[in-house]
């Protein structure tokens, strides 16, 4: 009987009960490609889900921070007699990736602060190193909010700080202690406010407000600490 040998390429009959084996490109059977294209298929994923994980940590580190701190004692929080002048200051620390443009506006609590004097001029916009103009003149001073402090720049912005953005006089009435920050920022401003990156992306930065305790909380807080403090003191002895 004649055999005919196949040659590499070609496919074996195909039959109900048969041994069949499909080639995958020449000398390559089924099964090992289908072990090779899984095998393929993790690599692929698994390089996407890092590629993600790199994507999401590259964003969580570029988002800024903006701070109101008292001028009085470098701190966000205060305890003050009533009729104490304070100075609110703002400092916006830029992400990685910088920022280009900025705007900010302030609120605060009546029932704790008085602006000094009650006008436009309790507030000065500061414009930062790296930054080339100002969007808009001037301030805006509505209730108990002063809009906006910002600034821009046709080339890449800052990428490092703190830098000073803005500075707002304050008169202490009576702290209420309400457990809210007395003087808080963020984008208030429909359609001023924002924050974009030198990549022209827009940012969303953390806010940190400023509070001015009751003094005799804080004086209670002190006492406490120090309570607390020669206690241990005393047991470690």
């Amino acid at each position: 009987m004649n055999h005919v040998r196949k040659s590499p390429g070609e496919q074996g009959p195909q039959g109900g009960g048969g041994n069949t084996m499909q080639r995958f490109g020449p000398g390559f059977r089924s099964g090992f490609s289908r072990r090779l294209l899984s095998a393929v298929e993790r690599g692929v994923v698994s390089g996407l889900a890092a590629m993600a994980l790199l994507a999401i940590a590259s964003t969580a580190s570029a988002d800024a921070t903006v701070n109101v701190l008292w001028q009085q004692n470098g701190l966000s929080s205060i305890a003050v007699a009533p009729g104490t002048p304070l100075t609110a200051e703002i400092f916006i620390t830029p992400g990685s990736a910088g920022i280009s443009s900025y705007g900010v506006s302030l609120q605060f609590d009546s029932n704790d602060l008085t602006l000094v004097p009650a006008d436009p001029t309790c507030c000065t916009k500061e414009l930062p190193t790296g930054f080339q103009f100002n969007l808009m003149p001037g301030l805006t001073v509505n209730a108990n909010q002063i809009s906006s402090f910002e600034a821009a720049t046709l080339a890449n912005g800052p990428t490092t700080g703190p830098f000073l953005a803005g500075l707002v006089n304050f008169v202490t009435k009576t702290p209420t202690d309400s457990g809210t920050d007395a003087v808080t920022a963020g984008f208030f401003q429909t359609g001023v406010d924002g924050m974009f990156d030198n990549a022209g992306k827009a940012v969303s930065p953390l806010f940190s407000g400023a509070s001015v305790p009751e003094p005799t909380t804080a004086l209670l807080l002190v006492s406490g600490l120090s309570g607390l403090a020669a206690f241990r003191r005393r047991k470690l002895g």
